[in-house]
Formats: structure tokens, C-alpha cells, sequence
């Protein structure tokens, strides 16, 4: 086993690795992201924008958007839970039970180093979408 829990949406259906992988790459923003695709291969590339685009909108307004949102809260509870296990996460992110940290503009990492650690390793977030990219 790759170390990660397997992730469900809320109607209890898997979510595929590439469907985890563009959550945490979308979620982590430009900034983390610019630093991550250097490390990726041309095909570990190509399958991570096929599964960004395969994301669909997001908008409040959908019918779907609370599932949408469990979904990536989910994705980011498994990426933490990880980071944490591997110790390149504070235990108290989940203890917060606030997976939006990781996002580059939140309040959180105003106050807070993990996205200039990940910017500064981005081959430890790498190494995450890459074990979920193979997933498929």
C-alpha cells in the first residue's frame, strides 16, 4: 500500500488517483503548482490537465457544489493525513479539521511557513500527485 486511505465522495463511489491529484493541484494554487509541474514527467503532465479539465466548473450556484466541496475536502483530509504520517505537516492541521490552509491565499499560511516549505520542496507534493496520477 501506497500509504494514502482510500478517498470516497459523498455518494460512497472512490474518487480515481487523477481526480485527487488535480484537487490537491488545483487547491495548492499557482504558486506551488508552477514550482511542482517542473518535476513532473511529460506524461505524469499531460494526465494531470486532462483530470484538472475533466474537474468541471465550480460554482456555488450548481446543483452539485456541496458534493463537489465534500469531495475536495476529502481529498485534502487523505493529503494531510499523509503529510502528517511522513512528517512534512504539523500534527495540529488535523486537529483543526481546516484543510483549506494549503491554499496559498488563505489566512492561515499568512501566518504560517507550509507554502513556502512546499514552494521551497515541491518534490515532496510531487511525489504525491505522482503516486496518485499511477493510481489509475
Amino acid at each position: 500500500m501506497n500509504g494514502f486511505e482510500m478517498t470516497t465522495d459523498v455518494t460512497n463511489i472512490p474518487i480515481s488517483g487523477s481526480q485527487k491529484a488535480a484537487i490537491l493541484f488545483t487547491e495548492l494554487g499557482s504558486k506551488v503548482g508552477s514550482q511542482i509541474i517542473e518535476f513532473l514527467s511529460d506524461a505524469e503532465l499531460k494526465r494531470l490537465r486532462k483530470a484538472v479539465g475533466n474537474l468541471g466548473s465550480y460554482s456555488p450556484r450548481k446543483p452539485n457544489f456541496f458534493k463537489v466541496q465534500q469531495r475536495e475536502i476529502r481529498v485534502m483530509e487523505e493529503a494531510c493525513k499523509f503529510g502528517v504520517k511522513n512528517r512534512f505537516l504539523p500534527a495540529e492541521v488535523l486537529e483543526r479539521k481546516d484543510y483549506g490552509f494549503l491554499k496559498s491565499g488563505s489566512a492561515y499560511n499568512k501566518q504560517n511557513t507550509i507554502i513556502k516549505e512546499l514552494v521551497d520542496n515541491p518534490d515532496t507534493i510531487t511525489n504525491v500527485l505522482r503516486t496518485w496520477l499511477g493510481e489509475d
